[in-house]
């Protein structure tokens, strides 16, 4: 019996410590012995593969090209073949490989030995030839840098998008062409490929012959010898345009964050300052009013003909106070409307301070301030359990006494009015309903009742900032508005806010 102690113990010696694949098959080509590498690589034990022949662990597709080869091996019309197959592993996969078998002769007790070497092929079944053509054809960048990051091939698309010449690329560093902020991706890149993980989807700033920047999206996969990594292969896509367009984005984003700033300074200054001459108009709007009464009282100890006294009383009780009833119902509209504004502009500046809030403690904080309005109004308010959210406290309070309040003010006269409070929790975050049975918005409405200072035409008071004032709340949390309703079929004010 031919056993692996008859093996030539000098072949042993040095198929032991291989770094590849090595085995000696019999004139059957199954093999006799195999060694620690072709065992690792399979995932057999060695004594389960030393009972199997060459053709078992075969891919069926591989099975006629291989038998071809080895019959002429045998026939002795070659000394050596070398070709690409398909090994089964022990886990069922199938690994790629470069197996070469030449005929040995005698070795020890074996009259008719082969000597089969078999290492990894990363690719696959494309022959060398085609793979080239491939390789230089697509329009994707490739390279390839050893494990000093050293250019030592690369195609036809990344010359052209560089602009060197080949020559220029060979055996340079790929750092060499780096931007500054690129070189510390690419070291932590290589960290990673030298632990056997490849490095998906990262951007590197690449600088063109002409001075140019190129923007690269990159996967980078490392390959290894002999259980060594040897080399990274890259494939890259020119993003320049992209990166050009988003840092355009970045650009407008920045300005239009500062014009908002300075808009939201703008509204505050002015409404703060044009408060003090309104304070002033109301201050001395009581005075006038005061001085008539004065007026009045002089004017009973006065003696003036019967004409002129029904004159002057009639400017003093009647024209005088109608302009003061003018004057003052303006200067409240005007001071409504920059309170207003001054809620608007310090909702921006303000900080969000997010908190895990109670929903249902909210929303019952709130009908209790209602709780008068709502029973004046014959308003029934029915609230479900509501799931918690993580937003800040006095702006949420504010959007849902905005919303209830609304509520109560559209409601219609001719049915008895209901309010209902829902919640559930979604993917994203959570989702809150403030729906009625009131009057409803007409679909061309819904979006303009979230514009400053609109209000409906039928002229409730209110400054037409309420919802105005929710949506910037809710946009603030990076969550949305929205509104479901006809006219005199109620609506629903729907708000997402995120987790």
């Amino acid at each position: 019996m031919v056993t692996k102690e008859s093996v030539h113990i000098d072949f042993r010696v040095l198929a032991e410590k291989a770094g590849i694949g090595m085995a000696v098959l019999d004139g059957s080509f199954r093999f006799i012995y195999v060694n620690p590498r072709l065992s690792e690589l399979l995932g057999f034990e060695n004594d389960e593969l030393t009972s199997l022949a060459c053709m078992e662990i075969s891919h069926p597709d591989d099975l006629d090209e291989i038998m071809h080869d080895l019959e002429q091996l045998k026939r002795g019309e070659s000394r050596e073949i070398s070709l690409r197959k398909r090994f089964r592993c022990k886990n069922g996969d199938y690994l790629w490989t470069r197996y070469t078998v030449s005929h040995a002769g005698k070795m020890g007790d074996i009259s008719d030995a082969y000597i089969g070497v078999v290492e990894r092929s990363g690719f696959g079944s494309v022959p060398d030839s085609d793979f080239r053509q491939i390789f230089q054809n697509t329009p994707d960048m490739i390279f390839v840098t050893d494990r000093e990051k050293m250019l030592i091939d690369f195609n036809s698309s990344f010359v052209k998008a560089t602009g060197y010449g080949h020559s220029e690329l060979t055996g340079k560093k790929l750092e060499t062409f780096m931007a500054d902020e690129s070189r510390s991706v690419l070291n932590e890149v290589f960290s990673t490929i030298e632990k056997g993980e490849k490095y998906n989807d990262y951007t590197l700033r690449t600088i063109r012959k002409d001075g140019r920047s190129l923007h690269m999206l990159v996967t980078t996969v490392p390959q290894y010898k002999n259980g060594d990594f040897v080399s990274a292969w890259s494939i890259a896509r020119d993003v320049t345009d992209k990166k050009r367009g988003q840092m355009e984005a970045n650009r407008i984003n920045k300005q239009l964050i500062e014009k908002n700033r300075e808009l939201e300074q703008i509204v505050y200054v002015t409404s703060h300052d044009l408060r003090s001459p309104l304070v002033n108009i109301q201050g001395f709007t009581q005075e006038l009013e005061i001085s008539i009464q004065d007026l009045k009282k002089l004017l009973e100890t006065m003696s003036i003909p019967e004409k002129y006294r029904n004159e002057i009383e009639y400017i003093v009780d009647t024209e005088i106070p109608e302009s003061i009833d003018y004057i003052n119902s303006g200067t409240y509209k005007m001071d409504q409307l920059l309170k207003g504004l001054l809620t608007i502009s310090r909702l921006g500046r303000r900080p969000l301070e997010k908190v895990e809030l109670d929903m249902n403690s909210v929303v019952k904080e709130i009908a209790k301030s209602l709780e008068f309005q709502l029973k004046e109004e014959g308003i029934s308010l029915e609230t479900d359990p509501l799931p918690p959210c993580i937003a800040d406290e006095s702006q949420i309070l504010q959007v849902f006494s905005n919303l209830l309040d609304n509520a109560i003010k559209y409601m219609r006269e001719d049915e008895k009015g209901k309010i209902r409070i829902s919640g559930e929790k979604i993917s994203s975050g959570v989702r809150y309903m403030v729906s009625d049975n009131g009057r409803g918005i007409p679909k061309d409405k819904h979006e303009r009742v979230f514009e400053i200072f609109y209000r409906d035409e039928q002229g409730e008071s209110g400054d037409g900032l309420g919802l105005t004032i929710v949506r910037k709340v809710i946009e603030k949390h990076m969550g949305e508005v929205s509104i479901e309703s006809s006219l005199n079929q109620g609506t629903s004010v729907i708000i997402t806010i995120p987790n």
